[in-house]
């Protein structure tokens, strides 16, 4: 899993990073970012169909199924 998530792109790795390695909030991550907390959403989303779909890993989604 680390490897699929270190090969995502820089902002997809980061928010990802940010938000199950940290444990920080969307609203968090957005002020850190300079983003919305909907454009937070929007890359995780991509960061999440990316693991799914390029780095074979099954789809996966916050708190659980």
């Amino acid at each position: 899993m680390a490897r699929a998530i270190e090969s995502l792109e820089d902002d997809a790795r980061q928010v990802v990073e940010m938000r199950y390695d940290r444990g920080l909030s969307y609203g968090e991550i957005a002020k850190a970012l300079g983003l919305t907390p909907a454009a937070v959403s929007m890359r995780l989303l991509r960061a999440h169909q990316s693991l799914a779909q390029d780095k074979g890993l099954a789809p996966w989604r916050e708190g659980g199924a």
